[in-house]
């Protein structure tokens, strides 16, 4: 279930378990977790995981897609690129229909 989480959203994941045998364990790895912690939990364990999993996590394919846009500047005169919900989308000039600017937003 973890890797699916993973995969879907790119986000942190940290395991919360009352089983601490290996098979368990190793299944948690696949989703490359960024804590393991076995219960009980003590409020302190929980907070310092979370803490190192938020500060630790930086989404690979972020990185990968601004590498990628980065090329995309340098040799592309077809396109623009429009920043949305905090992701540089590239768009073909010929797939412009209209564009319509409002003070400093268009």
């Amino acid at each position: 279930m973890g890797h699916l989480i993973l995969d879907k959203f790119q986000i942190p994941i940290v395991f919360l378990t009352a089983y601490s045998d290996q098979e368990t364990f190793d299944k948690a790895s696949l989703a490359e977790p960024m804590g393991f912690i076995n219960k009980p939990i003590k409020d302190s364990d929980l907070n310092y995981a979370l803490q190192l999993a938020v500060k630790r996590y930086e989404p690979k394919p972020l990185q990968e897609k601004m590498a990628s846009i980065e090329q995309d500047l340098t040799k592309s005169h077809n396109a623009i690129f429009i920043k949305d919900k905090g992701q540089l989308n590239k768009i073909e000039i010929k797939d412009i229909l209209w564009i319509e600017a409002m003070d400093n937003y268009t």
